[in-house]
């Protein structure tokens, strides 16, 4: 058996000699060749999946190149899989170890996608029975109860109307109840003639 003593760390890529002497003048040369992994050369990258306002349908789907497979998660929620899924709006750390003991810390962030707004008023009551809707919001796909899809309707009588409007994945539907009013039933009564001066 031998002693081990005088190790010594080795911090770069290479090879490395080392001259062992014994009392009696008699020298060991050994080399070794050593491979330090390079902790830079592992990269994190992740595709999020963004959230509605309230919701907890997030996704973080981790990439992990460079290092020495395999490696090992460590999130700060505590979950220990390669990627995240059901998350809600917020910021999510991750250490990721290789092999060799090798560490890379990121963070990664799911936002809140903006709410469409939309509103066709007040339910109401019109003599007109033509009157229209405009649920107009930039960017957004519209789906009325009719199965049209422009961003305006024309309620040409009285019912129920409602439409659904979405931006990226956040939806938000209204309705609106229309009613007609018959025009007013005037009658002045029948022509007349008066003399000058009579009211």
């Amino acid at each position: 058996t031998s002693d081990e003593k005088d190790l010594i760390g080795v911090s770069e890529t290479g090879t490395y000699v080392l001259t062992v002497t014994s009392e009696y003048g008699c020298e060991t040369t050994i080399e070794q060749y050593v491979e330090v992994p390079d902790e830079d050369a592992m990269e994190l990258d992740a595709t999020t999946e963004d959230v509605c306002e309230g919701d907890s349908d997030g996704s973080i789907d981790l990439t992990v190149t460079g290092g020495a497979p395999d490696y090992t998660f460590d999130w700060e929620t505590g979950a220990t899989d390669e990627d995240l899924t059901d998350l809600t709006a917020g910021t999510y750390t991750v250490t990721v170890t290789d092999i060799n003991g090798c560490e890379r810390v990121d963070s990664f962030t799911i936002d809140v996608l903006p709410t469409p707004v939309v509103d066709l008023g007040p339910d109401s009551s019109f003599c007109d029975s033509d009157y229209n809707l405009d649920a107009e919001n930039p960017g957004a796909a519209y789906l009325w109860q009719d199965g049209s899809t422009q961003s305006t309707f024309d309620a040409n009588g009285f019912g129920q109307y409602s439409v659904s409007l979405t931006i990226a994945a956040c939806t938000v539907s209204d309705t609106i109840s229309i009613d007609t009013t018959s025009l007013p039933n005037f009658n002045l009564g029948p022509d007349t003639s008066l003399c000058t001066g009579q009211v």
